[in-house]
């Protein structure tokens, strides 16, 4: 398989775009961060990367990379939020019919 590119915002100029070296990845771990809120709603957000790329420089066509010379990666990602609500926190559902 040939290399894959994506448009991805330019570190430097966040309203300019330059290409993402698309690199495969496996998940080692995902898990979930839980906080318990003051009134007993207990919320769990996760983070799940979808693609990670490294940053091309649109000058260049090289890897961008910082002051420290790591590499610069963009990560597209989806943030899944869930939340469990205490019984005396709900309403009532009333359900219509159509």
């Amino acid at each position: 398989m040939g290399k894959r590119y994506i448009n991805v915002p330019d570190p430097r100029n966040p309203k300019r775009l330059t290409r993402g070296l698309v690199v495969n990845f496996k998940t080692l771990k995902e898990s979930w961060n839980e906080y318990e809120l003051e009134d007993g709603t207990k919320v769990k957000v996760r983070l799940v990367a979808q693609s990670i790329s490294y940053v091309l420089d649109p000058e260049t066509g090289e890897i961008m990379r910082n002051p420290l010379g790591e590499p610069v990666i963009n990560v597209r990602h989806s943030i899944i939020v869930t939340a469990e609500f205490p019984e005396e926190n709900l309403q009532e559902v009333k359900i219509s019919e159509y």
